[in-house]
């Protein structure tokens, strides 16, 4: 289960940005899963609710 930021910061160094791409690319393979929505949300995204039992996801395509 992971949520992560989207949004880049100018000001993060190569190694502080490449940890921020992993844990978006991990939050994004989650299908951003949690208790409670992601912060940051788009519409579409993909959020799995981890707290509502039965709560299941479209199958992916």
């Amino acid at each position: 289960m992971t949520q992560a930021t989207y949004l880049l910061d100018t000001g993060h160094t190569k190694a502080q940005a490449f940890a921020m791409l992993q844990g978006a690319l991990s939050a994004i393979q989650s299908g951003n899963a949690g208790a409670t929505p992601p912060a940051e949300t788009a519409a579409g995204m993909l959020w799995v609710d981890t707290a509502t039992p039965g709560s299941i996801p479209p199958p992916a395509r």
